[in-house]
């Protein structure tokens, strides 16, 4: 079988072609990836056959050279001789295709700590998670803001081994399972791998666990956080509070807590922005003529507004500078929204028989410009 015929390509495939035939084979074959321990052997040396393979068609000119000698004799010329990282592009993509990101040629690495190539040493620390909170506020509150002290359940440091998950009090002795390098060598064919000893987690020694964290380094404990409230906080908007979520791991930087903020409904007032609606009933006789209002604002005091003759249902009074403090990132007075007196026309239900008779001579004159205009349009309409 030729080269060709291994990676299931023809002979005149592009490039790109053959080596994406090279990792779907690849893939297929590497010993590390096939579970069934009876066909690793196999696999074993499809692998080789197919690394060979695209080591010499992946290369212009050895694929010329044996395009022009042929199989047989490009073979017996041991054309395929180096599966070095350094004899291919794509070797190093396509290591981290068979083994995900977490591998390289060089060691291991995660989120979760592993090797650093820079440094040249072990860590195993890792970022605290994220905290939740939730918190439910009056109006009133979210108008002046508030500062409060919270308790919730939390990840912090344990103290018993200072967060190094070890108890003091035990002996460290050398790794057997890595020899105290911290790390192990695996050789994979012509692949050499290394990764962070699972035993030690790359100290390169063992020690007893902790007896208060039993080795998990945090301990759960009820925290006691003190929260400020900016004014102007909104039904829905989220506060970060920074590294005072659970502790990281082995020195790693704490998570944050967020603080979900809950507005509750207000008797009053509907809050649209930093602006607040006030709907306050006004009477027809205020609505025709016009008058002056006491309406409450949010920070508890009454102030007159005026509303003006012939006013109709739904309008709207703007009274500047009365709404909610709007927010600002900039952590500086930056003003008040503007409250609205949204008129809500109080029709009577219940009148005396002088209010009827009064309502009555009303209704007989009645003479409205809308009302002739409208009578003007069925007048059209009729035929």
């Amino acid at each position: 079988m030729d080269y060709y015929s291994l990676l299931g390509v023809k002979k005149g495939a592009s490039a790109d072609e053959i080596k994406k035939a090279y990792r779907v084979a690849a893939k297929k074959y590497h010993p590390d990836l096939v579970r069934d321990e009876s066909k690793k052997e196999e696999a074993k040396k499809k692998f080789q056959e197919i690394q060979a393979a695209y080591d010499v068609l992946g290369d212009e000119k050895k694929r010329q050279a044996y395009d022009s000698m042929g199989h047989e004799s490009f073979t017996r010329t041991g054309g395929g001789g180096n599966y070095g990282f350094e004899s291919q592009g794509g070797f190093e993509d396509i290591f981290n295709d068979l083994f995900g990101r977490g591998f390289s040629s060089r060691g291991f690495s995660s989120a979760f700590g592993g090797f650093n190539s820079d440094s040249g040493e072990y860590s195993n620390a890792a970022r605290g998670e994220d905290l939740r909170y939730s918190l439910e506020l009056a109006l009133e509150e979210s108008f002046a803001g508030k500062e409060l002290k919270i308790q919730l359940p939390r990840m912090v440091v344990c103290k018993g081994c200072s967060g190094n998950g070890k108890d003091p009090e035990s002996k460290a002795i050398k790794c057997t399972t890595c020899n105290g390098t911290g790390r192990i060598v695996m050789q994979q064919m012509f692949l050499t791998l290394q990764q962070t000893c699972h035993d030690c987690h790359g100290r390169g020694n063992r020690q007893a666990d902790c007896k208060q964290c039993r080795g998990k380094c945090r301990v759960s404990e009820k925290s006691t956080i003190d929260v400020v409230i900016p004014k102007g906080v909104t039904d829905g908007i989220s506060l970060r509070m920074q590294r005072q979520g659970n502790a990281g791991i082995e020195g790693g930087p704490a998570g944050d807590l967020f603080i979900a903020v809950k507005v509750k409904k207000h008797d009053l007032f509907v809050v649209e922005n930093a602006n607040l609606i006030c709907s306050f009933p006004v009477s027809l006789a205020i609505a025709v003529l016009g008058g002056v209002i006491e309406v409450p604002t949010i920070d508890g005091s009454l102030i007159e507004v005026k509303i003006p003759a012939g006013s109709e249902n739904g309008d709207r009074i703007r009274v500047a500078g009365k709404g909610m403090p709007i927010l600002s990132s900039l952590k500086r007075d930056v003003g008040r929204g503007d409250m609205f007196v949204q008129i809500e026309l109080d029709v009577p239900t219940s009148l005396s028989s002088k209010e009827k008779e009064a309502w009555r001579i009303l209704l007989e004159e009645e003479n409205s410009p809308k009302y002739k205009k409208f009578k003007a349009k069925l007048k059209n309409y009729k035929k």
